[in-house]
């Protein structure tokens, strides 16, 4: 898994240099964009060792694609907006400090908005989780001053660039590409309504389906596919009814008491169950020794001749404790939530029938079923949360809550869509795809203010809707396609891992991300054109 982890990430990297290079014309460009979000993970777990946090695996693996992915983007902004002020006649010092004057505000603003989305998961139940939240958090405003000290002083270096200084490249309507462009979002603006209407419609929809998405996790989803360890799992399953040990404890008070009758009863509860694996007990061992007659007690002295540390695991008399243990095979945390309630439920009758013996459940796959599902519950609450933040911070930023409605349409479409897909093919939501949700949610955002911030800036200038539409969707709108394209082509080389769970994340992340895209170029102009009247 090591292994393909990092040649995994060799080739999205240099995929995603390969592009960058495309798009930023020049390696000197290539290297201020990306070198500052590189320097601002590296000062995050600098910065979180020195404090002695532990990082988690969450934060380990997600952590640094998240703040790399907000960084980039919002590196690419300053770059691209510094190309322009070159390429119109400006030196460094002065095109670099107009790009800062006109894009420090609206890195910041996202920072703090995306920030603020990841501290929301903070309040879950689960350590992983709020520990995967603060330190998102921290990483998001570590990696924005990385960018806000370090891309000017990169941009400032006396290293030849590469800008074309042609006159065409700030007309807005010359290229064949600015002209499609400006056909696209003159659609948009004319057919507002019905964009808005088509949106809000399957938005709606997408949200019902979404309420059908079960939280669920597999263990063969985290071994890669054909090797050894998963051949076995299935083989288990198959011949073993499972690998993973659930243990019924029983206790009881009294030194003469039988336990082996109250020991049958819960082996029947147990074969009650078909999800379970037949139950192995002392009453099972006893059962199985020579001996004449049903009472079984009568065979209790044989126990000593068996092994001692194999009785022990399942009768211990001298502290008046048995265990009962059966097998869960892998069929999903989300299918034995419900076994491990009906357990509980008819050992806590049986022991009200049965005064001076307690029962209870035990064992790895109960405790880490529980967690799981606990964890799945606390980040899609938590997301949910993250949501409502966003738009509460969108609209104290640029002081308008109506500016802020409107961004939550965009912002939730994407994770909408995407959802219903998975519910509509009955997928589950397992842990990879609720973090790759979490990391897209903060690129919408992170795409959304800037959009709305160049858009509210060119009204300022004195430009009217469509206007200010039209260079907005040109200025932003490349950013946001390259910066997409970029993204993608890192992400998308994972897709042949050998690992369910790594395709999975990356498939739903990279259809988040083009969904957003969508959203951020086409739905939130139609939502202004139709609702920003100022």
């Amino acid at each position: 898994m090591k292994t393909e982890k990092l040649r995994f990430q060799i080739i999205g990297y240099v995929l995603s240099a390969i592009l960058a290079l495309i798009f930023f014309r020049g390696v000197v460009m290539t290297l201020i964009v990306t070198l500052p979000p590189f320097v601002g993970v590296l000062w995050t777990i600098g910065m979180l060792g020195f404090t002695n946090e532990r990082l988690n695996s969450l934060s380990m693996v997600i952590m640094p694609i998240i703040l790399t992915m907000i960084g980039f983007t919002n590196a690419a902004h300053i770059v691209f907006q510094f190309r322009r002020e070159l390429i119109i006649g400006l030196g460094r010092k002065e095109a670099m400090t107009v790009s800062m004057q006109k894009l420090g505000l609206p890195c910041m603003l996202s920072a703090l908005t995306t920030a603020a989305g990841f501290a929301s998961l903070t309040v879950a139940e689960s350590n992983m989780i709020s520990d995967f939240g603060r330190d998102c958090a921290v990483g998001t405003l570590i990696t924005f001053f990385a960018v806000i000290l370090l891309l000017p002083l990169l941009g400032l270096l006396p290293i030849p660039l590469k800008v074309q200084m042609e006159s065409h490249s700030i007309k807005i309507n010359s290229s064949s590409w600015q002209k499609f462009i400006l056909i696209l979002i003159r659609f948009v603006i004319k057919n507002a309504k019905w964009v808005v209407s088509i949106s809000v419609v399957l938005t709606i929809f997408f949200g019902w389906l979404t309420s059908n998405l079960k939280p669920d996790m597999h263990l063969l989803n985290q071994l890669p596919d054909e090797s050894e360890s998963g051949e076995a799992l299935k083989q288990a399953d198959k011949s073993l009814g499972g690998i993973q040990a659930i243990r019924i404890v029983t206790e009881w008070e009294s030194d003469n008491d039988n336990p082996i009758p109250i020991i049958r009863k819960i082996e029947e509860i147990v074969e009650q169950e078909k999800l379970l694996s037949r139950p192995l007990s002392v009453r099972g061992v006893l059962d199985s020794l020579p001996g004449f007659g049903k009472d079984l007690s009568l065979r209790m002295p044989l126990l000593k001749k068996a092994p001692q540390d194999l009785i022990n695991t399942l009768y211990r008399p001298d502290i008046n404790k048995a265990v009962v243990i059966t097998r869960i095979q892998d069929l999903g945390v989300a299918q034995y939530t419900p076994v491990y309630e009906r357990l509980e439920r008819k050992l806590e009758e049986l022991s009200k029938s049965n005064p001076g013996y307690k029962f209870g459940l035990a064992g790895g796959a109960v405790g880490w079923g529980r967690y799981v599902h606990r964890m799945l519950n606390d980040m899609a609450l938590s997301l949910a949360a993250a949501s409502i933040i966003i738009l509460v911070m969108i609209s104290i930023a640029f002081r308008s809550l109506r500016i802020g409605l409107i961004s939550m349409i965009p912002n939730l479409f994407p994770l909408l869509a995407c959802a219903a897909v998975l519910a509509f093919f009955k997928m589950p939501l397992s842990l990879e795809i609720v973090c790759a949700f979490t990391i897209c949610l903060g690129i919408a955002a992170d795409d959304a203010i800037h959009f709305l911030s160049r858009y509210l800036s060119e009204k300022k200038n004195g430009l009217d809707v469509n206007h200010a539409l039209e260079i907005s969707f040109i200025r932003v709108g490349q950013v946001l396609i390259a910066t997409t394209v970029v993204l993608l082509c890192g992400l998308g080389s994972v897709l042949f891992s050998s690992l369910p769970m790594y395709r999975a994340f990356t498939s739903v992340a990279c259809a988040t991300l083009s969904t957003a895209l969508i959203a951020d170029l086409i739905i939130l102009p139609a939502l202004l054109k139709l609702f920003d009247k100022k």
